[in-house]
C-alpha cells in the first residue's frame, strides 16, 4: 500500500505536497492546481482550487494500481470538509476512530479537532470519483458580513466553531440537487478566467445544498424510493460519456446499465429532467466545446470524436446550443494564441 502523509501549512499546499510524494510535476493556472496521475501509479486527475471567501474545491477522478492511503493533517484547525462520492467506494476515518466506508450517493461532513488526522483509503484498480468542498470557517465568517448568532443553532454550532473545539464526523445520503451541481462542475468545458469564476459560483451553490443537507439530516425522498433506478441512470451516464464516438442505441445503453429501456427512459426523465437522446445531445455539445477550446483538432475530427458523422448537423446543433459555430470557437482560440 502506498501511504502519503500530507502535513499542510496552507490550503494551497495540498497539490504540491502530493505531487512531491508522487515525484511528478503539477500544473497551476489562475489558482487551480492539477495533478495528472502517471501510468506507474494508475490514471486520472486531481483538481484543487481555493477561493478568497474560504471555500476550496477538491476533485478526484482517479484509479490507482495499488491501494493508497492519504493521511491529511492541517495546521489550519478551522476547516470543515463536505465529502461527496459520485462513483466507486473509499474508506475514511479520523485518527484511531472507526473506519467508515462511503459509496456512490453518500457523503460525510468532517470537521477535525486540532492535531487530528483524517485518513482516506482508496482501493487498487477501482475507478473513483469524489469531491469535497472545504470551508475555512475563519475566512468564511469574515466573508459573510453578518452576525453568526443570527443563524440557525445547528448551523451556528458547525460554522461558528472557528477554534475546532467540537469534532464532527457524520455520514448521510445526498440528493439529486447536489449530484446535479457536482456533475455540472465536472462537465464544464470552460478554461482560464471564465472557468475559475464558474467553479467559484458553482462551489457556493454546492455549499448551500450541502448546508441544507446538514441542517435537515434526512435522506432525500427521491433516493429513499428510487436508489436502484438512480444508480442505473448513473451507470448509463458514465457509459454515454465514455463512448460518445461509438455509442450504442438506447436498447444497448439500457443493457449496459442493467435495466430495460422503458425503465431507463423513466429514470432519465425523473433524475435528469430530459430524455436519453436529449442527454446524449447535451453531452456531445459539451464535449465538443471542450475539444474546440483545446484547439488541437479540426472540426471534422471533433465531429467524429463525439459520434456525429454529419458535419453540417454538428455545426447546426452546436450553433443552436452556444450561439457560435464550431469554426468561430476554433478561430477565436487560434486568434487568442497568436495574440499571446
Amino acid at each position: 500500500m502506498n501511504i502519503f502523509d500530507l502535513d499542510l501549512q496552507e490550503v494551497d499546499d495540498y497539490i504540491p505536497i502530493l505531487a512531491d510524494h508522487l515525484k511528478i510535476g503539477y500544473k497551476q493556472e489562475l489558482g487551480e492546481y492539477k495533478i495528472f496521475i502517471p501510468k506507474d501509479f494508475g490514471k486520472g486527475i486531481i483538481n484543487c482550487v481555493n477561493f478568497p471567501n474560504g471555500i476550496g474545491l477538491y476533485i478526484f477522478n482517479v484509479k490507482f494500481r495499488e491501494p493508497l492511503k492519504l493521511r491529511i493533517r492541517h495546521k489550519n484547525h478551522s476547516l470543515i470538509r463536505f465529502l461527496y462520492m459520485l462513483k466507486g467506494t473509499l474508506g475514511t476515518q479520523l485518527d484511531s476512530g472507526p473506519k467508515k466506508h462511503i459509496k456512490a450517493l453518500q457523503h460525510f461532513t468532517i470537521a477535525p479537532i486540532p492535531g487530528s488526522t483524517q485518513e482516506i483509503f482508496l482501493r487498487e484498480k477501482e475507478e473513483v470519483v469524489f469531491c469535497y468542498i472545504e470551508v475555512d470557517r475563519k475566512k468564511y465568517k469574515d466573508y459573510c458580513d453578518f452576525d453568526f448568532d443570527l443563524i440557525e443553532p445547528r448551523l451556528q454550532q458547525l460554522f461558528d466553531d472557528v477554534e475546532a473545539r467540537r469534532e464532527v464526523f457524520l455520514s448521510g445520503t445526498y440528493g439529486i440537487n447536489v449530484y446535479t451541481i457536482l456533475e455540472e462542475i465536472l462537465d464544464n468545458p470552460l478554461t482560464g478566467f471564465p472557468r475559475i469564476n464558474y467553479l467559484g459560483g458553482k462551489s457556493l451553490t454546492a455549499l448551500s445544498q450541502m448546508i441544507l443537507n446538514y441542517q435537515i439530516m434526512e435522506t432525500p425522498e427521491n433516493f429513499r424510493h428510487g436508489k436502484k433506478e438512480y444508480l442505473a441512470v448513473q451507470r448509463a451516464s458514465t457509459y454515454i460519456r465514455n463512448n460518445l464516438h461509438q455509442l450504442k442505441n438506447i436498447k444497448g445503453i439500457a443493457q449496459e446499465s442493467g435495466v430495460n429501456p422503458n425503465k431507463l427512459q423513466q429514470g432519465f426523465q425523473k433524475f435528469k429532467g430530459k430524455s436519453i437522446n436529449s442527454y446524449i445531445h447535451d453531452i456531445r455539445m459539451k464535449k465538443a466545446m471542450q475539444l474546440l477550446l483545446k484547439g488541437e483538432d479540426t472540426v471534422i475530427i471533433i465531429s467524429e470524436k463525439i459520434g456525429l458523422k454529419s458535419r453540417s448537423y454538428f455545426a447546426k446543433s452546436f450553433k443552436e446550443q452556444y450561439g457560435l459555430s464550431p469554426k468561430e470557437v476554433l478561430q477565436g482560440f487560434k486568434n487568442k494564441e497568436e495574440e499571446t
